[in-house]
């Protein structure tokens, strides 16, 4: 779990904590975001953190397992934006033990940005791996795989979200494979 550019390198430790190495005034900055169950959650059902960049290097994003997004400002080393997408998923009590993920493994939440980086497109993705020990009669795609959000960097506001809810489903899958942006990115 490392990004890197020229001017920063930032990494999660086993523990959890992320650290921020600014490269142009060698100064290394410790933040702890995650709960002390960290490295549990981690290794026993696999809750992930992903770390990434804004072009101008001005904010770290920081996704956790299912709908966790963490905004730090990287000139103050502040968190300055901190969404949970989800109210259900908590990954601070075991009830995210009862969520049912369908046939979704290997949860993360993922960002991209718009051209201009204005905007940061937030969704949860996951491995589809149906099993015959799973006994589900009928297969369906959780809430979490269908939505996509889209967050104002500048206003640390969620400016669209869609559910996927008016999707019909497939078969056993709806979703979102593809999220593409006008280049006037105006948000209808």
């Amino acid at each position: 779990m490392v990004v890197e550019n020229e001017r920063y390198k930032i990494e999660c430790n086993q523990d959890g904590f992320i650290i921020i190495y600014n490269k142009n005034k060698d100064e290394k900055t410790c933040l702890k975001l995650f709960s002390d169950k960290f490295q549990y959650l981690y290794e026993q059902w696999c809750v992930e953190p992903r770390l990434y960049l804004t072009r101008e290097s001005k904010y770290l994003i920081v996704t956790y397992g299912i709908g966790y997004v963490y905004i730090v400002d990287l000139y103050t080393m502040k968190t300055v934006g901190e969404f949970k997408l989800f109210s259900e998923i908590s990954y601070e009590d075991d009830s995210y033990q009862e969520i049912d993920t369908g046939c979704y493994y290997n949860e993360a939440t993922e960002v991209d940005f718009s051209p201009s980086g204005k905007y940061v497109i937030i969704r949860v993705r996951g491995d589809y791996d149906p099993q015959e020990g799973d006994r589900r009669k009928i297969l369906f795609t959780p809430i979490y795989f269908s939505s996509v959000f889209v967050l104002n960097i500048h206003t640390m506001q969620i400016e669209f979200q869609y559910d996927g809810s008016d999707m019909q489903e497939e078969g056993y899958n709806k979703n979102m494979a593809v999220i593409a942006m006008d280049p006037s990115e105006n948000i209808c």
